[in-house]
């Protein structure tokens, strides 16, 4: 995955593999937490509060962020070295990110549909959202991320693609 083409692919594939297993989940399970982890519904929460900013953020006139954050000094990683260094990062650091503001709310089972609807809708404005940007821009322009400090924006949306199957497969293992 390299090019802005496959990001996009990326994002939609993962985004709904990861909503299409919820969809077929029993509802009264959403809310449901296993051994002090958080739910799928709250894995979903943080998947939601992980995107909007982004969405936010890649709105953000382009002149602003360059203000903000500067630009990069040295090429994008790939898909590959931004997730080995996500998984590095993941291990030095609490499980939980309580008090970041990416930490998930309590859910209700009753959740889950509206959950759903706003993750795809947040997906398809991410989507739009990529489509403002150029190649060269992918890699010019830089923002903060939680846990890997400043990326370009195409290290940025690989961690998207990722964060995705990362968190499905939090989910998967809850029900296997």
């Amino acid at each position: 995955m390299q090019s802005k083409q496959d990001i996009q692919n990326a994002i939609e594939n993962n985004f709904e593999e990861l909503l299409q297993w919820i969809d077929q989940q029993d509802e009264e399970r959403f809310a449901e937490t296993h051994e002090s982890k958080w739910s799928t519904g709250q894995n979903l929460s943080h998947l939601i509060k992980s995107v909007q900013p982004l969405n936010q953020g890649l709105l953000a006139p382009k002149e602003f962020l360059k203000a903000q954050f500067g630009v990069a000094n040295r090429p994008s990683k790939t898909y590959e070295q931004l997730v080995e260094k996500y998984q590095s990062k993941l291990g030095t650091v609490p499980p939980n990110l309580t008090g970041t503001g990416f930490d998930p709310k309590v859910v209700s089972n009753d959740e889950k549909g509206k959950m759903t609807e706003t993750y795809r809708s947040e997906k398809g404005k991410l989507k739009e959202c990529i489509e403002q940007w150029t190649e060269a821009e992918l890699d010019e322009y830089i923002m903060p991320h939680p846990l890997l400090g400043k990326v370009t924006i195409r290290e940025m949306l690989y961690f998207t693609a990722y964060h995705n199957q990362h968190h499905l497969k939090i989910i998967k293992n809850y029900y296997s």
